[in-house]
């Protein structure tokens, strides 16, 4: 995705967010304080790196979000996330000029067939498309359809890692199978029976994303679940 488009959006949210700025704090800051501890420290150890380090992480950093969104807010959370693709994407074309931790970790968890760095900066990216999502629509399930999308992608990348035999798309069948069982499973508790349209729908849409499925997955699930709820109302 172009630099301008990381620019026009984290703007968006930067303007959002201030015109709307609300501050608190909840009993659940706590939560996020661990979470924020473990992503920190296998962030920072030695030893860590590989997929199935880098899926912890990804999975560490949805929930460290939702614990962010339930214990500061909508807005804090929204200037959280415009901040970071802000920075990120003006960044991530310097990777060699920033410090040495900086540079290693982000390289220990970047993808293999990727410029290192654009692989957090588009998980942040998709988060902070669904929470405008949220804020144009009203619906609050938006770091729960992260949750979902992250979990989903996370076992789903593992299974088609190692067990993906059959390819579609230029991806394995058997991880698109997983991210629907998932998708459905979790999905289930917001909207019923609905969650297997919820989930066939976001498998496609991941198996046909012409961009990194961390950023689309997460909205599509937003509105297919706001959708979902309105037609259960």
């Amino acid at each position: 995705m172009r630099k301008e488009i990381y620019i026009a959006l984290s703007t968006l949210g930067l303007v959002i967010s201030l015109t709307n700025l609300e501050f608190f704090v909840t009993e659940h800051t706590e939560y996020f304080i661990v979470l924020l501890t473990a992503l920190t420290i296998i962030l920072l150890h030695k030893r860590t790196g590989g997929e199935y380090f880098r899926k912890i992480v990804h999975i560490l950093c949805c929930l460290s979000l939702h614990m962010f969104y339930i214990s500061f807010g909508f807005s804090l959370s929204l200037l959280f996330l415009s901040i970071l693709v802000l920075l990120g994407s003006l960044a991530v074309e310097h990777i060699e000029k920033l410090s040495e931790i900086i540079k290693s970790t982000v390289v220990k968890f970047s993808r293999k067939d990727e410029r290192p760095g654009y692989c957090a900066l588009n998980l942040a990216t998709g988060a902070l498309l669904t929470l405008l999502l949220q804020y144009f629509t009203g619906f609050e399930y938006a770091t729960l359809s992260i949750i979902i999308s992250g979990v989903g992608d996370s076992i789903a990348s593992l299974v088609g890692f190692h067990f993906g035999k059959h390819r579609l798309l230029n991806k394995s069948i058997e991880g698109a199978f997983t991210l629907f069982v998932v998708v459905s499973v979790m999905a289930y508790a917001l909207v019923g029976y609905f969650s297997l349209i919820v989930a066939f729908i976001s498998t496609i849409g991941e198996l046909c994303s012409p961009i990194d499925d961390n950023i689309t997955l997460p909205p599509l699930l937003y509105l297919l679940l706001y959708f979902s709820t309105l037609a259960i109302r």
